[in-house]
């Protein structure tokens, strides 16, 4: 048997249609309150809005520049007319003192030759590809923004008598007339019950590329509310493909003729259907049969099913189906399809797709200008659709699939908004890797970034402390906070979020070697997979390991770096240091003795057993720790002074040594990622 390997390291639609008579209107007066706007929107973020009371609001009012972006149609680079209108109005008015609070629409966002799911994520600043915004101010005034300068063109204040005051909402209302090479934009706010114009904006505006790109609501450090979006226009472009949900994505494995298959949902209310059938199509006669139906699982809004007796010598097409409300008010089916694979283990060969480290950007949005064009990596269509002409047997994804401050910082302003936050970064994955994910077998497991850590030492699932020990460095505290605290191992979140985090990732893996949970009772799920008659152990390398401030506190370790200068990394091993821990020894042994049915043993690990980095994190200063120089080909570094960066697996030594010599008695290839590195590397 051999195993072909594709690694990548990740640093970085559907049809179309010009039937532009097909108007466009919201129906969230149909729907229940929920965070979930629907199908055919994206929120910047996912906690930022929610349907309330037959209205969509925005519910953040202290982060600029909002947006809920629409999916299925967008502006078209041709001439053409668009007329666009929704109703608004500020629920509160901002808590914060000289600030600009405003609502309107944000046109021409991207450009039409960007994929539209990287369009969707506009938000928060202006930078190049930021479109244009028309909005109303909490005090009346009308006003024009190119949103690729952040500058204002036009803006006209309302002629108010005195004594009068503003309504509390306003019918806005968008016109863009093609003029020669030109457009007139024509932009009202008028009473929404009379119809009266109360102020209007008429300009000429040149044809340039900000008229291309998505439409969206936008709002500005107000709690504003939204209602009746209309939009129609010979400029408007319609793809009805492009949406999301109610099925984000699909991952699933096969294994011992068992499938475990997960199905992501949005966050739903009570009043949506809490039921999800997997449907799978009988090859003779072409009809659609119902073999499971699960219940939506909460927090993490995801379907599980877990199908034994599993024919895995055919393939099979599947979809899931689920019920949601149409703009009819009708009670809808939804079909999200897929194919489970044939086991291949009659083939010489199996091609794997190694992934590690899904970032969507360089650096965060919330930026004081961001060039959405060149910064967005999402959605690495050229990656996907690359690693899809390989037709790879398996997937594996070996951790920070989320990164917690991409494209967005982290939100910790309350346990409910970090979890809609990793959510929000969750669904970005599964909008990029859904059409690989929903056709092919894949592992899919956690490290440090996915939950909210720069490095995560488990130490078997303590809590990590928020302040140290009396005597332990308070300078060095005050000064690295955060990293202090990952240093002393255990998790910064709540096991209840950590529980969802690994519910969403690895709960299509087969069932845990031994289930029993670590401290804090969060879940474990080390497991093995026979599959194309290899035998694939999924390793915990992070929940286990041993903190280095807890093994070292003497050193001063900073983010996984001892800070006395000149120290020999060798000196940093301990006998007490945990790596894999000694559940996962015996689980390696019983899996290295195991040969049933298998001709070949890979083991798959979220950080490889080494410390191939030439360099040390840049979080340092060249005074802490110097930089290394590259090395000539073939030459091993003498120096161990400077290679002791214990959040790679080379530390602690006897731990890992213990790990390799029980994966070694199954001669196994090892596979992992995380250290921004692609790498194979043959133990031993």
């Amino acid at each position: 048997m051999l195993l072909q390997i594709l690694l990548f390291v990740i640093l970085f639609s559907g049809c179309q249609s010009d039937s532009s008579s097909k108007s466009f209107h919201s129906y969230w007066d149909l729907l229940p309150d929920r965070y979930w706007i629907g199908p055919e929107y994206w929120a910047n973020r996912l906690q930022d809005w929610q349907i309330s009371k037959g209205k969509v609001e925005c519910i953040n009012t202290k982060l600029p520049k909002r947006t809920l972006q629409l999916l299925p149609r967008y502006l078209s680079g041709r001439s053409g007319s668009l007329h666009m209108q929704v109703t608004s109005g500020l629920s509160n008015p901002s808590t914060l003192k000289d600030v600009q609070v405003w609502s309107g629409f944000l046109i021409g966002a991207g450009s039409e030759s960007m994929d539209y799911r990287r369009r969707a994520l506009i938000h928060g600043t202006a930078g190049k590809g930021g479109g244009m915004i028309a909005a109303v101010n909490d005090k009346g005034i009308m006003f024009l923004i190119d949103n690729e300068t952040g500058k204002e063109l036009h803006s006209k204040s309302p002629p108010l008598t005195p004594g009068k005051s503003l309504p509390n909402q306003y019918l806005l209302t968008l016109e863009l007339i093609p003029k020669g090479n030109q457009y007139k934009l024509i932009f009202t706010s008028s009473d929404p019950d009379s119809r009266v114009e109360i102020l209007r904006l008429d300009t000429l505006i040149q044809i340039e590329d900000n008229l291309a790109g998505n439409l969206a609501l936008i709002c500005n450090r107000g709690k504003f509310w939204f209602k009746d979006w209309e939009i129609k226009g010979s400029k408007i472009r319609v793809v009805e493909d492009n949406s999301l949900g109610p099925v984000i994505g699909v991952q699933y494995t096969l294994s011992n003729r068992i499938l475990k298959l997960t199905a992501q949902l949005p966050p739903i209310s009570d009043s949506d259907d809490q039921t999800v059938d997997l449907q799978i199509r009988d090859g003779s006669s072409g009809e659609w049969n119902t073999i499971h139906t699960s219940q939506v699982m909460f927090p993490g809004y995801t379907a599980r099913f877990k199908i034994p007796n599993w024919r895995d010598e055919i393939r099979h097409d599947y979809r899931i189906r689920y019920h949601i409300t149409d703009a009819a008010g009708m009670r809808s089916p939804y079909y999200y399809h897929g194919v489970i694979v044939q086991d291949p283990k009659d083939k010489e060969e199996l091609v794997l797709a190694a992934f590690t480290g899904n970032s969507n950007s360089h650096g965060n949005i919330n930026r004081r200008k961001f060039d959405f064009t060149e910064l967005l990596w999402f959605p690495h269509e050229d990656l996907t659709s690359s690693v899809a002409k390989h037709q790879p047997d398996m997937l594996f994804y070996s951790g920070d699939n989320v990164y917690e401050g991409r494209p967005t910082p982290p939100d910790f302003s309350s346990e409910l908004n970090t979890g809609l936050d990793y959510l929000y970064k969750w669904y970005l994955f599964l909008w990029a890797h859904g059409d690989l994910t929903r056709n092919i077998p894949a592992v899919t497991i956690p490290d440090d970034h996915d939950v909210y850590h720069g490095n995560i030492w488990g130490a078997s699932g303590i809590n990590a402390p928020a302040k140290p020990a009396d005597g332990i460095y308070p300078e060095h505290y005050n000064r690295f906070r955060g990293h202090w605290q990952q240093d002393q191992g255990g998790y910064k979140l709540s096991p209840e979020l950590v529980n969802m985090i690994q519910h969403t990732q690895v709960s299509h893996l087969p069932d845990p070697f031994d289930p029993i949970p670590v401290k804090q009772n969060i879940e474990v799920y080390y497991c093995n997979i026979n599959y194309g008659r290899i035998s694939w152990a999924v390793l915990e390398d992070r929940k286990f390991k041993s903190a280095p401030g807890q093994i070292h506190p003497e050193y001063k370790i900073i983010n996984g770096f001892s800070q006395i200068k000149g120290i020999d990394g060798r000196r940093l091993d301990s006998p007490d240091a945990q790596l894999l821990g000694e559940r996962q020894l015996s689980f390696l042994r019983d899996w290295s003795a195991d040969w049933q049915g298998v001709d070949m043993k890979v083991a798959l690990s979220q950080s490889i057993f080494a410390n191939l980095s030439t360099y040390p994190d840049t979080f340092l200063t060249d005074a802490q720790t110097p930089r290394l120089q590259a090395l000539p080909l073939g030459v091993i570094p003498k120096d161990y002074s400077r290679a002791k960066d214990m959040d790679s697996n080379g530390w602690p030594q006897t731990g890992r040594n213990k790990a390799i010599d029980e994966i070694r008695k199954g001669f196994a290839l090892m596979i992992g990622g995380d250290q921004h590195l692609g790498s194979v590397i043959h133990h031993g």
